[in-house]
C-alpha cells in the first residue's frame, strides 16, 4: 500500500482553511497562451457550439493538454450537458446543486478546500455513504450530475489551480456492492467524467475492501489516461489511518456540511468573476 506523499490539507480544521488567492490573471506560457486561442478560433468558426469566455479557452485546452480537436468535442458535449441539465453558471446554482446532492446522498460529501501554497484544491468523499440505487428520477440526476459538475467548476477557480490539478481522497473502509453499481458509472463518466477537462493530480482510495478494489478495476475501461495514473490505493492519510470522515463532521455533520456549502459559494463566486475578468488579449 502506497502512503500520500502529500502534506494534510489546511482544512482538516474546516474553520482555519484559507480561501483563493482572487487576482484573476495568472501566467501563461506563449504554448498555453496559442493552444487556448487555436480553440477560440475553431470554436468561433462551428456554428453549432456556443461561444466561451477566454477563461474557459484556457480551462478546456489546460484540462486536454493542449489537444485542440479533442478540447473541441469536449467543448460541444459540455454545451449538451449544460442544456440537458439546466445548469445556470452561477454560484447560486452551483450551491443550490451541491446541497441537492449532498441531501440525497447523505454525508458522501465530506470537504472541499483550497491550499493556496500549493495551488491546488482537495476533494474529500466517502464512497461508503454511497448509494447509487438512489439516483432514479431525472431530479435526481440533476442533483448528482450538477452537483458533480459545479464541483469541478469550483476546483478550477484559478488557472494556477488547474495547472497544478485537483487532489482527491476517498474514503473506502466499509463499501459493498450497495455502494457500487456498473449502469450507474457508464451513465455519469459518458455524460460527464469521461471528458471533463480537469487534471487529476493524485487520487487516494484509503482503506479499499476487496468489492473496492474489483470494481475499481472493472470500471478502469470509462476512465481517461490521466484519471487512471492519478489512482492509489492508501492506508493511512498523512500518518492518520482512521476514517478520514471523522476529521470533519465537526462540531457536527450540519455545522460542517453548512461550512462546505459557503466555502462552495467562495470557490465558485472566483471562478465566474475571473471569467469576466480574463482575457487572452493582457
Amino acid at each position: 500500500m502506497n502512503n500520500p506523499g502529500a502534506a494534510a490539507p489546511d482544512a482538516v480544521d474546516p474553520d482555519a482553511a484559507p480561501l483563493p488567492n482572487h487576482n484573476p490573471i495568472f501566467h501563461l506560457t506563449a504554448e498555453e497562451k496559442r493552444q487556448a486561442m487555436d480553440l477560440k478560433e475553431a470554436v468561433e468558426a462551428a456554428d453549432h457550439i456556443e461561444n466561451l469566455s477566454d477563461f474557459d479557452y484556457v480551462t478546456m485546452t489546460l484540462g486536454c493538454d493542449g489537444d485542440i480537436p479533442r478540447a473541441v468535442d469536449a467543448t460541444y458535449k459540455l454545451q449538451s450537458f449544460r442544456k440537458l441539465y439546466n445548469i445556470q453558471e452561477t454560484p447560486q446554482d452551483g450551491v443550490a446543486a451541491l446541497r441537492g446532492l449532498m441531501l440525497s446522498q447523505p454525508e458522501t460529501i465530506l470537504e472541499i478546500c483550497y491550499l493556496p501554497t500549493e495551488h491546488t484544491y482537495w476533494f474529500f468523499v466517502d464512497f461508503s455513504k454511497f448509494r447509487p440505487a438512489l439516483v432514479q428520477s431525472y431530479d435526481d440526476w440533476r442533483h448528482f450530475q450538477a452537483g458533480a459538475y459545479y464541483i469541478y467548476r469550483a476546483m478550477a477557480s484559478n488557472l494556477q489551480s488547474i495547472k497544478t490539478g485537483a487532489i482527491t481522497m476517498i474514503e473506502c473502509d466499509g463499501v459493498t456492492t450497495d455502494n457500487v453499481s456498473l449502469e450507474f458509472e457508464e451513465r455519469i463518466f459518458i455524460e460527464l467524467f469521461s471528458y471533463y477537462p480537469v487534471r487529476y493530480k493524485e487520487t487516494f482510495c484509503l482503506h479499499s475492501p476487496m468489492a473496492f478494489v474489483v470494481f475499481l478495476g472493472v470500471i478502469k475501461r470509462f476512465m481517461s489516461n490521466r484519471m487512471l495514473r492519478s489512482i492509489q490505493t492508501a492506508a493511512t492519510f498523512n500518518g492518520y489511518d482512521g476514517r478520514v470522515d471523522q476529521l470533519f463532521k465537526m462540531p457536527t455533520v450540519e455545522i460542517a456540511q453548512e461550512r462546505l456549502l459557503s466555502r462552495m459559494e467562495t470557490y465558485l463566486t472566483e471562478r465566474y468573476q475571473n471569467e469576466r475578468d480574463f482575457s487572452l488579449n493582457d
